[in-house]
C-alpha cells in the first residue's frame, strides 16, 4: 500500500514538473495578481538602498497589464487617461524635469518612482495641493526627490486634492510651501 501511495504522488509529481514546463514558454503577466503583505520589517538585509520589490517574467513586470509602466525622460503634462500607471522619472541620460498633474478628481492615481538620481518635480495645476500626511504643499506648489528609486502614490480624493497614499520615506520628497 504505502509503495502505491508513494508511486501515485510520483505520478502526480512528474505530470506538475511537465505541465509547468509546458507552459513556461507561455508565462504571462497576471493583471489580476495582488500582493497584499510583505513582512520585510526583521530582515536585516534590507537597507535603505533596497527600497522596493520589483518581480518579472519575460521581460513584462509581474503582476501589472503591459504597458501599465511607463518610462519619462521629458517634461510631461499627464491626463486622467493617464490614471493607474506606474512613471519612472529618467534614466541614466536624462536630466531633471518636471511632471505636470491634471486638475485633481477623485479616483485619479499615479505612481512614480524615480529612475535616476536628479531632481524630479511633480507639479499640481494652480488650484491643487498635494499631501502625505502633515506635510502639505501650498496651493499649487510642487514636490520633489533627487534619490534613485524615491516613490509616490498619489490618488486625487476631491476635486483640489491629491493625497500620497504611498511614499518610499517622507523625507526623500520636499513639499513646497
Amino acid at each position: 500500500m504505502k509503495n502505491f501511495i508513494k508511486y501515485i504522488m510520483a505520478v502526480v509529481l512528474v505530470v506538475l514538473v511537465m505541465a509547468t514546463v509546458a507552459e513556461s514558454a507561455g508565462i504571462r503577466p497576471n493583471s489580476n495578481a495582488q500582493l497584499n503583505s510583505l513582512n520585510i520589517a526583521n530582515d536585516s538585509t534590507v537597507t535603505s538602498q533596497n527600497k522596493f520589490l520589483s518581480l518579472e517574467f519575460g521581460g513584462q513586470p509581474w503582476g501589472q497589464p503591459a504597458g501599465r509602466m511607463k518610462h519619462l525622460t521629458a517634461a510631461t503634462t499627464l491626463t486622467s487617461a493617464d490614471s493607474g500607471k506606474i512613471f519612472v522619472l529618467g534614466d541614466g541620460s536624462s536630466s531633471a524635469f518636471t511632471v505636470t498633474l491634471p486638475e485633481a478628481e477623485e479616483d485619479v492615481e499615479y505612481v512614480f518612482v524615480l529612475g535616476n538620481s536628479e531632481t524630479h518635480t511633480i507639479a499640481p495645476t494652480a488650484t491643487d495641493v498635494i499631501g502625505c500626511g502633515s506635510s502639505v504643499t501650498a496651493i499649487g506648489a510642487t514636490i520633489t526627490a533627487t534619490n534613485k528609486y524615491d516613490m509616490i502614490r498619489i490618488v486625487g480624493t476631491d476635486e483640489n486634492t491629491w493625497m500620497c497614499i504611498s511614499i518610499s520615506l517622507i523625507t526623500d520628497w520636499t513639499f513646497t510651501q
